[in-house]
């Protein structure tokens, strides 16, 4: 990134492993890991939270309260604030989207499915997900039946399907589909505000 230039931000929610209080375990896994250990280069700032053991899911509203007071940072382009997440990480995305889709420009859920009635929330924000076809954690079926209700909404979304794949497809995607990273620098949101 260049001195003084703005970059967007990335927000990373994690699958249910990764809960708990200690930082060390997210980069155990998923993006963090793959950034951590050199895997992947990102021209993104990357936000990372961890969600308490406590918790069965993303306490959203803190969530979205440090995205937005992250995104206030000079150094944000808070129109290209996109974020990914897998499991329970991709289904708090759209739990995040519901009701905070003004402050994203993009999405990318792995593994995840949504609450199909809440679909129209959802439709002018881009949306890209991913599942393996294989997967016996979330079935494929939930992940269709979002995307489904998604496109019936009007909502400008893809679905794609890894054959073969399981329920662990974040290493498949992050590193094996450059597209996603060139399709999140291509969206921003007509406003900042």
């Amino acid at each position: 990134m260049e001195d003084g230039a703005r970059a967007p931000l990335l927000l990373y929610l994690h699958g249910a492993g990764g809960k708990g209080d200690d930082p060390e375990r997210l980069l155990g896994a998923g993006l963090p890991r793959l950034l951590e250990q050199g895997e992947l280069a990102l021209p993104f700032w990357v936000l990372a939270p961890q969600s308490p053991a406590s918790r069965s899911g993303w306490p959203i509203d803190l969530v979205a309260e440090l995205l937005e007071a992250v995104a206030a940072r000079d150094e944000i382009d808070a129109s290209r604030v996109y974020a990914t997440g897998t499991s329970m990480g991709g289904r708090g995305l759209y739990e995040l989207a519901y009701d905070y889709s003004p402050m994203l420009a993009a999405i990318a859920p792995l593994c995840a499915f949504g609450i199909p009635t809440l679909a129209p929330r959802l439709a002018n924000l881009p949306v890209w997900a991913f599942h393996g076809a294989d997967d016996d954690i979330v079935p494929l079926a939930r992940g269709l039946e979002m995307a489904d209700a998604l496109s019936a909404a009007g909502c400008a979304n893809h679905f794609t399907v890894l054959e073969h794949a399981g329920h662990n497809i974040e290493r498949e995607v992050y590193l094996g589909r450059p597209a996603l990273w060139e399709w999140f620098k291509q969206q921003q949101r007509r406003s900042a505000e």
